[in-house]
């Protein structure tokens, strides 16, 4: 895998699948990627970005909507 920040943008390449993908970051954030065995990770201001070199894509979840979500359930 490689993983290029530019801004708030972050570029990944997975050699396992041969393609590239970009993950857009919130206005004002700032990529700062942690690169494991078999993945790339970007946390803060709420969201969670996880590359997977087996798939070659980026995933995202919002954990401020998350948490929103959860708050506004009725019990």
């Amino acid at each position: 895998m490689v993983v290029y920040a530019l801004g708030r943008y972050a570029y990944a390449y997975s050699a396992e699948t041969g393609r590239w993908d970009v993950a857009e970051l919130p206005e004002g954030a700032r990529a700062a990627p942690l690169v494991g065995s078999d993945g790339i990770t970007i946390q803060g201001s709420g969201h969670l970005y996880t590359f997977s070199a087996s798939t070659g894509k980026w995933d995202h979840v919002d954990l401020g909507a998350i948490l929103d979500a959860a708050g506004t359930e009725k019990k």
